[in-house]
């Protein structure tokens, strides 16, 4: 029986980047959409029942299995513990809140629920991070000496948005945007952070931050340095990572993103497929260097890890804890200091 979904949100999260994935995998069925937006309820209408609003999910809770959150940042918390309440299983988009105590919280609801959470870090499985982490795995690459990540996108001026219109606290900014994916990507490569130290900028005038750049410090004592931006257009690597014994250098290759917009469905071996002309470097310490092939980019493991672990047990795709641990780095830099 496939696993009954309540699609939470249908912004550019819940179309883009939720319903292709859990739309073309038979282990879910998306039962409703909820949306107020009246041009995205005709749009989800084409293909799901719409519901209004949150309470109609809590109303029919015994319809559903499973609630994907993607609503603004800023309600992430009241709707995952709504859901949790109502008996569901939980997938929330990153951020998993706006703050780590609020983050605990949802955590040890779940526990008590005895229900499922996990926070969709899709970029985990970007092309350039999936190939990065076999490189790892493999030895390719020796004793890791240091990683780069940078996330650069020139957005233009202010927009009428969430992300745009609010500060750090409610959700909005670059740091809690691209950030939660570039702190998460580098503790999914090197493992747990320690401390964090950066800074970050408002450029445009706005409420919300436009840069991010951090220095930090794994448990091993291997040091990320991280850079995000709605101001700058690309001029960093995407990912340099360097070890004793080469270093991988990749542009921003992946491109599920591009194609989903599009209105791709992520469907056969060429979806995330990266072109040989946009493979990364492997440098050798002598210095020759060659093209690494670049694995698929691959979004929809998530979506069919979840419904392993949800079927057989097993962990889920990403631990929430993770996202505390993320949130508090976070945390630091919007606060504009340091700490251990």
């Amino acid at each position: 029986m496939a696993i009954r979904t309540a699609l939470i949100g249908f912004g550019i999260g819940g179309r883009f980047f939720h319903e292709p994935f859990l739309g073309t995998n038979s282990s879910y069925a998306i039962d409703a959409v909820v949306t107020s937006s009246p041009e995205r309820r005709a749009e989800a209408a084409r293909r799901y029942r719409v519901l209004g609003s949150t309470e109609e999910v809590w109303a029919r809770a015994d319809e559903f299995d499973l609630a994907v959150v993607t609503s603004p940042t800023a309600l992430h918390t009241e709707h995952e513990l709504f859901v949790l309440d109502a008996g569901l299983h939980v997938v929330v988009d990153k951020p998993i809140t706006t703050s780590s105590a609020e983050a605990r919280q949802v955590i040890e609801y779940a526990e008590k629920a005895e229900r499922s959470l996990s926070t969709f870090q899709s970029r985990r499985w970007d092309a350039e991070i999936r190939t990065a982490r076999t490189l790892i795995d493999e030895g390719a690459l020796g004793e890791i000496t240091g990683l780069d990540l940078a996330f650069q996108r020139d957005v233009g001026a202010l927009r009428p948005t969430w992300r745009d219109a609010n500060t750090a606290t409610a959700g909005g900014g670059v740091t809690f945007d691209l950030g939660s994916h570039l702190l998460d990507q580098a503790q999914y490569l090197l493992g747990p952070g320690r401390s964090v130290t950066g800074s970050v900028r408002r450029v445009r005038g706005g409420m919300a931050d436009d840069e991010m750049e951090a220095r930090l410090v794994h448990e091993s004592g291997v040091v990320s340095r991280i850079l995000c931006s709605w101001v700058a257009p690309r001029t960093r690597p995407r990912l340099r990572i360097t070890g004793s014994e080469a270093a991988y250098t990749v542009g921003d290759t992946d491109p599920q993103e591009a194609a989903l917009k599009r209105g791709e469905r992520p469907r056969g071996d060429d979806f995330g497929r990266v072109p040989e002309s946009e493979w990364g470097q492997l440098t050798a310490a002598d210095g020759s260097s060659a093209p690494v092939p670049t694995r698929n980019g691959d979004y929809a493991a998530f979506y069919r890890e979840f419904a392993r672990h949800l079927r057989d047990g097993g962990p889920v795709p990403v631990n929430p804890r993770d996202a505390v641990r993320t949130l508090e780095f976070l945390e630091v830099l919007l606060a504009g200091e340091s700490a251990q």
